[in-house]
């Protein structure tokens, strides 16, 4: 979406924020768009694009601890699973992979608060995208915003910072269930943001 929208003039009036921008940071009053994405499914591509050192659109050198990390685990779900290994240092070594790699370590929390927060600046959102709809939903935001039709979305691996095809991301039941309790807490914002864009697509039509 940053490359899309990047390319627009400023007279579009579209703020484009870094990862590190949360919604607190944004004024209330301020209309804002943020996409959300099931955090299993954000797992695996934040493990993949760590994996891959952020190639082919950035790069990012590892540092010691993701190289022993990536050696030991080498696919999400060898990480995914070993949260419930029995052995206790095998379980603390995947904790301390998660802990180093920024996607996958940072709660949904960072940027959206609390479910009660996100909820309070409901009438600030024009769109909650959802990553599973995001062409549909990009397509909702240049009607929303009155963005010229041939606004597009890149397709080249670099421009959409997609996955590239040889990597790993299939996930064992356990692995997804490992997940599911790991993120719990993504799960209630994850669930609060999909509701509130339901809300904004009825109001839309």
């Amino acid at each position: 979406m940053r490359t899309a929208l990047g390319a627009l003039p400023d007279s579009c009036g579209v703020t484009l924020h870094d990862h590190f921008t949360r919604l607190a940071d944004v004024p209330a009053g301020a209309r804002v768009v943020f996409t959300v994405r099931d955090p299993v499914a954000r797992f695996v591509s934040g493990f993949n694009s760590r994996l891959r050192k952020g190639l082919p659109r950035n790069f990012a050198e590892w540092t010691p601890v993701l190289e022993e990390g990536f050696a030991r685990f080498p696919t999400p779900n060898s990480l995914a699973e070993a949260l419930s290994d029995p052995d206790h240092l095998r379980r603390r070594q995947a904790q301390l992979l998660i802990a180093n790699i920024f996607h996958v370590a940072t709660p949904l929390s960072y940027w959206l608060g609390s479910v009660a927060y996100l909820r309070s600046r409901a009438d600030d959102l024009l769109l909650v995208m959802w990553q599973a709809r995001f062409d549909e939903d990009f397509e909702t935001l240049k009607r929303s915003l009155g963005l010229p039709p041939e606004t597009r979305l890149p397709r080249d691996l670099a421009g959409a910072h997609a996955t590239p095809p040889q990597f790993e991301t299939a996930l064992s039941a356990a692995a997804v269930a490992n997940l599911k309790a790991w993120y719990a807490g993504d799960y209630a914002l994850y669930e609060a943001a999909l509701e509130l864009r339901e809300r904004i697509l009825a109001r839309s039509d």
